[in-house]
């Protein structure tokens, strides 16, 4: 065959990515340079000789090894005839539109910043309906029968409802609605609102009033400070300043949707009424509560004409202080509601007691309306509550914020950015190193920025269309997971035109060549990049919290990646066009080529045995990986916070109470153990009596009113308290108290479920179920890896009165009758308000303690009978029985929670199935049974969500790659790179520790996008080299990958090495937390950066040596089948 001759330099470049030239010259062969020498002619008369590459057709690219298909490879022409143009040429030809068009996008990008609303975290809107009903009772056996159930019934039947709850107390019931996925949270709610008035017939005529409300992020504080009264200072003066004052003023503050004041004890009417002397007079309490309502009223008397005037006249009948409800007359003869009663003006009395780092606490909670800037909020409230202060009515008062959303927000923030720009110079330097030039490096850092302005730009636009984006914590860290894959483009490019101007091209031909070889690889890598979000668009990863706010981060990666396309084939071709030519740097990049080159050319000698050992330890390791490593319930963020939950005997009264949390504060707030926890803030909560509601209740640890929260320093300087290290602190710290028992739990943000399981027993009667879920309490307490465990709810003793239906009938007295008359001898109720200048008093009525603090008391209650009132113990008997302070009912069964704190040395997921092994054997009584909670049974749900998500990403990938590939061979040649990527992976989680939750698993998905792109492009390279009949050589094979492996060393490593360095700022946050900030992110980021930084490092050096054997096998095994195929 005659050898076909190179064209000199400085002739007319070819127009194909191939590169051959003629052996035995200067300069020619892989690595030198094309076209016809400098100063050379053509043959005058006879046209120039194309190389086989120049005759292909320009717009098809064959598979590996198609020899012998071709086709006219022709410049595609428009309607007119011309040419048309590639992006980058475009672009080059005209230079001032592109830049005039960059600039519009970079400002349209910084005005889009100042419009994006600061937020902490992305607004979400629950999927959940809550129904709140009230309703006093003496048991909640009562309130369940009367209310929860037939409202369970109802709304059993909802159209798209996944789940229902419902808790019923002596204080009235909640039923919560969980809704699926798809269903219209909307629709549901009205139509739970016409199912609850069709419901209203069956429920109690004095039910109160029924709330239906829907769970939004944004009824979350975003501002918390708390009221002190300076010593002197009147309460009534404090009750005045705190009503007229700061919930009024902060109310009117921009965005404000709520202020709440908690702690503040409210003045009232108290009228205790003396059994003894009513009865003297003849009446009894329900008719001194008649007597109330209607004396205090002011009554319209119509309108009088006088004088051409119209005149409205009135009755003023309203009482106005204490004094005058006392001289109350009661219509029997001259006695007064005081000679039967002890009326006076108290404060009422906290149920539940808050304090503040030892101090009773006032405190009052701003909440933002939906939509509104929270830092903007926040600022406006700070500003308004500076000017309350310098009034001269609020000098007796003291004001101390403990938080404050704008200052988390900005440092969160202010840290996020910190770490992008030391990721930023970490990549610059890099680049630097690789490049060795400063202009190069320069036109490639500059992508970084153009990319995340254009970003903003890209947010605003989504925001303008009704997409709810903010910029928050989530979408920030979007962009510093984007800072090292926005360059990888723009290396890519400059990297083939300066591998080109070194080659002789001039600077023109170079950008335009060099952009068009490989636009068609990097839009590819794009894509694959880009098709990985799917599954976290279509919210198939995390739950409802986690994956909202992942769908969040998935956007802003997309929006970052698909700028740096747009800028990569843009402005780095132009930018690149102005560089002066490079030096010669064969002599220098020879030594690490050729020790490359050697290495390649080992790996495909030994192509078996390579591929025979990496393959089978890859998919060891990775099957290990998955079934050894340690998984989160719920992926949430931890917090510096320390919950501790207090076990109560119920014999302690209100001043036992006080006196026990007063001790515990006394502990954790002396000098040297604050120092010792770097203890912040120490909040008590604490109920005055056993029978008193709890205000509050933390879902992931237990449901307890009684407890304390310890908040620990998360900044400040010196080196923080590690937090598992604060929490044998805090237990060793802890007294021994006889009947008090203490259990350990940490605060979690983003929907985490903590390091606690909880077990829920299951049966018809929630009276039968505290035996059972005893013995499950036991079971738990003994397991390893099990702190402590306890009844999710306590236990209590009820009274029930059984009826003497032989005298009953004697004197028509029915059950409701006795009900009642129990009723208003032991309960306290609000029977009127009255006006005391610019405030309402409630007046309560009750009897007093001595007649109602005792069982004899109780069976000498006066029930009302025909013949006259009978005392209550001739008419039923008593008895004593346990009953449950909360009855708790799931998908219409009753459900006894059993929480257990499991230690800081064990895995969830392994204590979980340690305890599902030891409660299988357990034996209960027939029609109960157990099974672990819901948020256990919804972790592993999502758990399976996840791993179908990846499958999902994985199959796309496949896809997508394909179709760009026309092959299904070289697609999955391609992603024989996953499993590599997963090695490192495997191998990064087990020496560090760490779990696979939720974000881990976001990781993984962005990282099967980005490990799929070396293989792009190097699949890329070795596709143009053997474009042509050649490619049915196995020789030829060889020798394209060598070039092609050693032609793409460099901007792999480059991109590799940069997304790396951009990532490890936020490693060493994940792996170092105590030496930054705990505002840091780094406990709910760092898995991602980790899985990304981890599996990329593991995957490129293994792609650049054995995806080449792949490769080489797969054209062998093509090259096989067509010769058997053809034979």
């Amino acid at each position: 065959m005659r050898r076909r001759r190179g064209r000199r330099a400085g002739g007319r470049a070819p127009a194909h990515g191939g590169d051959r030239r003629a052996p035995g010259r200067a300069g020619r062969g892989p690595g030198g340079p094309e076209g016809r020498r400098a100063g050379g002619r053509r043959r005058a008369g006879r046209p120039a000789r194309r190389s086989a590459g120049a005759r292909r057709c320009a717009g098809g690219q064959r598979g590996l090894g198609d020899a012998g298909r071709r086709g006219p490879r022709l410049p595609a022409r428009g309607a007119s005839g011309e040419a048309t143009l590639s992006l980058p040429e475009l672009c080059l030809r005209r230079p001032v539109a592109t830049v005039t068009g960059a600039i519009a996008a970079l400002v349209l990008g910084l005005v889009s910043v100042g419009r994006l609303p600061l937020e902490y975290l992305p607004e979400i809107e629950g999927r959940s309906l809550n129904v709140s009903v009230g309703y006093t009772a003496s048991a909640p056996e009562e309130v369940e029968r009367v209310i929860a159930r037939p409202l369970e019934e109802e709304l059993a039947s909802l159209p798209g409802l996944r789940a229902i709850d419902s808790s019923s107390t002596a204080s009235g019931a909640q039923v919560r609605l969980e809704l699926e996925p798809n269903a219209d949270v909307d629709a549901a709610a009205l139509e739970v609102r016409e199912r609850i008035d069709r419901a209203r017939a069956a429920l109690p005529a004095d039910v109160g009033q029924i709330e239906v409300r829907r769970w939004r992020s944004s009824d979350r504080p975003v501002f918390r400070f708390r009221v002190a009264p300076a010593p002197g200072t009147s309460h009534r003066a404090l009750e005045r300043f705190v009503d007229e004052v700061l919930v009024a003023r902060l109310g009117r503050a921009p965005g404000v949707g709520n202020v709440e004041v908690q702690g503040l004890a409210r003045r009232r009417v108290l009228v205790e009424v003396d059994r003894e002397r009513l009865a003297q007079v003849g009446l009894t309490p329900a008719d001194v509560a008649r007597l109330l309502r209607l004396r205090n009223r002011n009554v319209s008397a119509g309108r009088l004409q006088a004088g051409g005037r119209v005149l409205s006249v009135r009755v003023l009948g309203e009482l106005g202080s204490a004094e005058a409800v006392a001289a109350l007359p009661l219509g029997i003869g001259d006695a007064t509601l005081g000679d039967v009663a002890l009326v006076r003006e108290e404060l009422t009395p906290l149920t539940v007691v808050e304090r503040l780092d030892g101090r009773d606490a006032i405190t009052v909670r701003v909440s933002k309306e939906s939509g509104a800037n929270s830092v903007e909020v926040c600022r406006a409230v700070a500003a308004e509550l500076e000017r309350i202060l310098a009034l001269p009515n609020a000098e007796g008062f003291l004001v101390e914020v403990f938080s404050d959303d704008a200052e988390r927000i900005l440092a969160r923030l202010g840290n996020l950015v910190l770490s992008g720009l030391y990721g930023g110079g970490l990549l610059c330097v890099v680049l630097l190193l690789f490049l060795r030039r400063l202009a190069s490096t320069v036109v490639v850092a500059l992508t970084i920025p153009c990319s995340v302005v254009l970003t903003f730009a890209l947010l605003y636009g989504l925001r303008t269309l009704g997409v709810p984006v903010t910029l928050n914590v989530v979408s920030l860290m979007g962009l510093i997971l984007g800072v090292g894959l926005v360059v990888d483009n723009g290396i890519v490019v400059l990297e083939n035109i300066v591998r080109l101007r070194e080659e002789g091209l001039d600077a023109a031909r170079a950008a335009a060549r060099g952009a068009s070889e490989v636009s068609q690889a990097i839009t590819a890598s794009v894509a694959t990049s880009l098709i990985v979000f799917v599954p976290l668009l279509l919210g198939q990863v995390g739950g409802m919290m986690g994956g909202r706010w992942m769908r969040d981060l998935a956007l802003v990666v997309c929006a970052s990646v698909f700028s740096s396309l747009w800028v990569a084939l843009t402005l780095v071709p132009l930018l690149a066009s102005r560089l002066r030519a490079p030096p010669p740097s064969r002599k220098r990049r020879s030594g690490s080529r050729s020790r490359f080159r050697a290495l390649l050319a080992f790996t495909l000698r030994w192509r078996w045995p390579v591929l025979a050992l990496v393959l089978p330890l890859c998919s060891a390791q990775i099957v290990y990986f998955f079934r050894t490593v340690e998984r989160s319930w719920g992926g949430g963020e931890s917090t510096r916070e320390i919950d501790v939950r207090v076990d109560i005997p119920r014999a302690y009264g209100p001043a036992q109470r006080r006196e026990l949390f007063a001790r515990l504060e006394r502990i954790f707030l002396d000098p040297t153990h604050r120092r010792e926890l770097d203890l912040e803030h120490l909040t008590t909560t604490f109920r005055t009596s056993a029978e008193a509601e709890p205000r509050r209740r933390r879902r992931h640890f237990g449901g307890g009113g009684d407890s304390l929260e310890l908040v620990l320093r998360d900044d400040g300087p010196g080196e923080r308290v590690p937090l598992a290290v604060a929490r044998r602190r805090v237990r060793e710290l802890l007294p021994q108290i006889p009947g008090v028992v203490f259990h350990l739990g940490a605060s979690r943000r983003m929907g985490g479920g903590g390091r606690s399981l909880s077990v829920e027993v299951v049966g018809r009667d929630a009276g039968e179920l505290l035996g059972p879920a005893e013995r499950v309490r036991a079971v738990l307490a003994a397991l390893p890896g099990i702190d402590d465990a306890a009844l999710g709810q306590e236990g209590s003793v009820g009274l029930e009165l059984l009826p003497r239906r032989r005298w009953a009938a004697r004197f028509d007295v029915a059950p409701r009758e006795l009900g009642r008359a129990v009723a208003a001898s032991l309960s306290e109720r609000a029977v009127t308000r009255l006006r005391a200048g610019t405030q309402e008093l409630e007046v309560i009525l009750r009897l007093a303690e001595e007649d109602r603090s005792s069982l004899d008391q109780l069976l000498r209650t006066p029930v009302p009978t025909q013949t006259g009132a009978l005392p209550l113990a001739s008419l039923a008997a008593l008895r004593r029985r346990p009953a449950p302070r909360e009855i708790r009912r799931s998908d219409r069964r009753a459900v006894v929670a059993v929480t257990a704190s499991v230690s800081e040395d064990a895995e969830v997921r392994t204590v979980a199935r340690r305890v599902e092994r030891a409660l299988t054997g357990l034996s209960l009584p027939r029609g109960i049974s157990w099974r672990l909670d819901r948020s256990a049974r919804r972790w592993r749900r999502d758990e399976a969500k996840s791993s179908g998500a990846a499958l999902l990403a994985l199959a796309l990938v496949l896809m997508l790659l394909a179709a760009l590939f026309e092959s299904v061979l070289e697609a999955l040649v391609v992603a024989v790179t996953v499993p590599f990527a997963l090695v490192g992976v495997a191998w990064a989680f087990w020496a560090t520790g760490t779990h696979l939750d939720t974000t881990a698993w976001v990781g993984l998905l962005i990282l099967m996008g980005i490990v799929v792109n070396h293989g792009i492009v190097l699949l890329d390279r070795v596709r143009r080299l053997l474009d042509g009949r050649a490619a049915a050589s196995a020789f030829a094979a060889r020798r394209a990958l060598l070039r092609a492996g050693c032609d793409r060393l460099r901007p792999i490593v480059m991109t590799a090495a940069t997304t790396v360095l951009g990532l490890l700022p936020i490693v060493a946050q994940h792996l170092f937390p105590e030496a930054f900030s705990a505002d840091s992110g780094a406990q709910t980021y760092g898995p991602i950066g980790l899985a990304v930084a981890s599996g990329l490092a593991v995957s490129t050096a293994l792609t650049l040596l054995v995806l080449p054997a792949t490769t080489s096998l797969a054209l062998d095994a093509r090259r096989l089948w067509k010769e058997r195929f053809a034979q």
